[in-house]
Formats: C-alpha cells, sequence, structure tokens
C-alpha cells in the first residue's frame, strides 16, 4: 500500500508543469513542500512579474532582485492564500507592494509605468515590426502612454499588457471594478487622440 502511495506521489510530481492548474501546484508544495512545485510555480509566473517590476523601479539589476524577493515571499506566504481571489491576484498584490516598499524606501518618485514594453503592443496595430510606421508609433505610443495620469497608466500596462481582468485590477489596487474600468476607458480615449494621424 505505502509502495503504491508513493508511486503514486512521484507520478503526480512527474506530471507538474506550468500549465498545471494553479491549486494543484499549490497544494503540492504545501503538502510536500515539492522544489518542482515551486518551479512550476516560478516559471508560470516570472516573466509577468518581472516586466512589472522592471516597468515600475525602472532598473533592470533592482528588477531582478526584487524579482527574487517576490518569489520567496510568495513561497514562504504560499499558506495564507485563502482563494478569496486568483492566484495571480494574489501574487500581483505581493508584488505590486513590494514595488511600493522599495521606492518608498528609496524615496523615489519615478513615473511609474512611463516605459512600457511597446513591443507587447505592436499586434493591436497590426503593423510590420521592421516599418517605418512601426517605429514612428512606438515613440508616439511611449509618449502618450507617458502623459496619462499614473492611475489610468497603471490600469492600462495592468489590463493590457499583462492581461488582467479588471476585477483582477480592482482587487490588486483595492479600488472599483468601476474605477478600474474608467481608467482603462479614459486611457485608451486619450491614447487614440494623441494617435490618431498612425491608426
Amino acid at each position: 500500500m505505502k509502495l503504491n502511495q508513493n508511486i503514486e506521489k512521484e507520478s503526480n510530481k512527474a506530471s507538474l508543469t506550468i500549465k498545471t492548474d494553479d491549486n494543484v501546484l499549490i497544494n503540492e508544495y504545501i503538502k510536500n513542500k515539492s522544489e518542482l512545485a515551486a518551479k512550476c510555480i516560478v516559471n508560470k509566473y516570472r516573466q509577468d512579474v518581472f516586466k512589472y517590476v522592471v516597468n515600475y523601479v525602472k532598473d533592470i539589476d533592482d528588477a531582478y532582485d526584487i524579482s527574487q524577493d517576490i518569489f520567496i515571499k510568495i513561497l514562504s506566504k504560499i499558506e495564507q492564500f485563502e482563494q478569496r481571489s486568483s492566484f495571480k491576484t494574489w501574487i500581483f498584490a505581493i508584488t505590486r507592494n513590494t514595488c511600493l516598499t522599495f521606492l518608498k524606501s528609496k524615496n523615489n518618485n519615478t513615473n511609474i509605468f512611463s516605459d512600457v514594453d511597446i513591443e507587447d503592443l505592436n499586434s493591436k496595430y497590426q503593423l510590420p515590426d521592421n516599418s517605418l510606421e512601426t517605429k514612428e508609433l512606438n515613440v508616439a505610443l511611449a509618449k502618450a502612454i507617458k502623459s496619462l495620469p499614473k492611475k489610468q497608466r497603471e490600469s492600462f500596462f495592468m489590463h493590457y499588457i499583462l492581461k488582467l481582468k479588471h476585477h483582477e485590477i480592482a482587487d490588486i489596487t483595492s479600488t472599483s471594478e468601476g474605477t478600474v474600468k474608467a481608467n482603462c476607458f479614459q486611457a485608451i480615449a486619450k491614447l487614440r487622440k494623441k494617435l490618431s494621424n498612425y491608426v
């Protein structure tokens, strides 16, 4: 019986990937302290976490260090995750709070999300990557995003770059879903106006 349980446990571990449901990964890590489950969690979210952090702190070296600290916090506090929101929302709440703490410690008034990853937006305009139009659009888009008010810029980044849903952003930023939708709507309206010569 014990042998069968061990075989089943090893089989479950072997089947864990970044595509495995978050709850399965969480349970596996909590119950068995599975290194594979931890690795899957990190690999599943590290790109978006790093992208968020680097656009917050504007320094790649700091972003790497902060991202590592974030995943240490996630794994050490994972038993506190109460599933009131999605695991992704919980991760980005920790990410945002860690970034805010870092900037506060540095007395940094950085214009957050002013230098977003424009390449992630290219597909929305359906232009060839190597076209002159794309290069001009990237410059114009970066300037337009930088000109947005802070809350609109943050909501825009989280919704259109990180693909977070409105209610997830609301949970992360401790605001209402209606406020997030309004911020996104206003941001898009302003960007369309500023980019009217390009799109």
